[in-house]
């Protein structure tokens, strides 16, 4: 920048940009121009505003900064309670140097301690200009001097924290080719810019966080409500045999089927009284708190056996039978969780299979590289998924097209894939149309197991 002359001095290149080639041509023919850096910041503030997407507001400040405040930029953050963090974006006006400047940022900048001593360890949050000297130091993490400016084409820098009211969020470095470029108004546009940058940032991880927090917001919704009328269906089935023996109830050949749908209605009761305390909960949490299960040691076979047994009396058209392991399971999961999760697969079965067909639902222990696993499969003769659409079926309320009238929402996989996954386990689903269907559970069992 020539002496006298206040604002930004940006490279020819982008002299077709309207204020920036206005800029230039003011810069030709008067010593103040108060008006284009105004014009520059203001420009600046449209532009954060456009959008709340983090990758975009990043990429939108390095396209501010280069080529209007310096050659190359280059965007640290930190890590949210950590001493680390990453290069979040960077730029370099000459594209072969940018891919250079890549490599030395991603070895060379550190945390948050390693930039203390240059923006002030007291908490100081102003810029600072640095020398040649200690932009190639700081830029060539021990490499000559002479070589990071070979390689780079950069000599003299300004660093700015980028900072909110209360705490730091990272730095913004920027580079340049010319000694004395950074002069105190050029800095003061640089520092009124990252603040401006700061505000932008804050509001993009605001809204990301927030998406974040509703989008499993409503899955746990959407995957509940599944849940609940899978439990309703039990309730509603077994409530209309009721009526039907209500004037034979002590008949005593009845004894034990009725004793037998009765238990079915505790086992659903409980099952809806277990989704709708963790949607309580679910709407009670902080976007940052993590909702724990209440786990404890259960028996995984006794499980499987239980919810064969209620499945089979809903299931009068086919055979539910149980394979594998004959002994107990144990682990420590939510059993009011295991539960919905292998009623959900044993009535897709059910569901998407011919009557007269079996159901085999097989508990197995399984050791491998990883640890201690149990693992339930249940198998089917029905429908099948076509292969073009395996991708998509754990995807919430996707459908196969060979469905037709079967009524369903497409959450059953979905509200599987989401119980395995708080039981730290794994899902995989084999399909072949007009075959049938395997859907496979892993869940980790206790070292002790093995």
């Amino acid at each position: 920048m020539r002496e006298g002359t206040p604002g930004l001095e940006p490279l020819p290149a982008v002299s077709t940009i309207p204020y920036y080639a206005a800029l230039e041509r003011t810069r030709r023919t008067t010593t103040r121009s108060p008006l284009l850096p105004a014009m520059f910041l203001s420009d600046a503030s449209k532009r954060f505003g456009r959008s709340l997407d983090l990758d975009v507001t990043l990429g939108c400040m390095t396209d501010l900064c280069v080529p209007a405040l310096g050659q190359a930029c280059v965007i640290h953050l930190f890590s949210e309670g950590q001493a680390g963090g990453r290069v979040a974006a960077l730029k370099h006006i000459d594209a072969s140097r940018e891919y250079r400047l890549k490599r030395f940022a991603e070895t060379a900048f550190g945390g948050i301690l390693g930039w203390q001593p240059l923006v002030g360890g007291g908490g100081s949050r102003h810029a600072v200009v640095l020398s040649q000297l200690e932009t190639a130091e700081l830029i060539g993490a021990g490499r000559p001097a002479h070589v990071v400016q070979s390689a780079l084409g950069l000599k003299t820098a300004v660093v700015v924290p980028i900072s909110d009211d209360q705490s730091f969020l990272g730095i913004a470095l920027l580079l340049t080719d010319r000694t004395g470029y950074y002069t105190p108004r050029q800095v003061g546009i640089v520092q009124e810019l990252v603040d401006r940058f700061a505000i932008a940032l804050v509001a993009a991880n605001t809204y990301q966080s927030c998406k974040a927090a509703l989008d499993a917001t409503q899955q746990s919704l959407a995957t509940t409500i599944h849940d609940l009328l899978s439990a309703l269906t039990y309730l509603k089935g077994t409530t209309q045999w009721l009526r039907g023996v209500e004037g034979r109830a002590l008949d005593p050949s009845l004894g034990t089927d009725f004793g037998a749908r009765l238990s079915a209605i505790e086992s659903a009761v409980n099952r809806m009284a277990s989704t709708i305390s963790g949607l309580q909960a679910a709407t009670q949490q902080s976007p940052r708190s993590f909702h724990i299960p209440a786990n404890d040691r259960t028996d995984l076979a006794a499980v499987v056996l239980r919810v064969v047994r209620l499945e089979q009396l809903i299931a009068k058209r086919h055979q539910i039978r149980t394979t594998g392991e004959p002994g107990a399971v144990v682990g420590t999961w939510d059993a009011n969780q295991l539960e919905r999760m292998l009623a959900n697969l044993i009535g897709n079965a059910v569901k998407y299979s011919p009557g007269g067909s079996s159901i085999e639902v097989q508990l197995l222990r399984q050791i491998d590289e990883e640890g201690c696993w149990a693992v339930v499969s249940v198998i089917d003769h029905g429908i099948g998924i076509p292969t073009r659409e395996m991708p998509f079926v754990l995807e919430p309320y996707y459908r196969a097209s060979n469905v037709g009238a079967v009524p369903g929402t497409g959450l059953g996989l979905a509200s599987v894939e989401h119980a395995v996954k708080k039981c730290g386990g794994r899902l995989h689903v084999d399909s072949r149309e007009g075959v049938g269907t395997c859907v496979t559970v892993r869940l980790p069992l206790p070292v002790s197991s093995q």
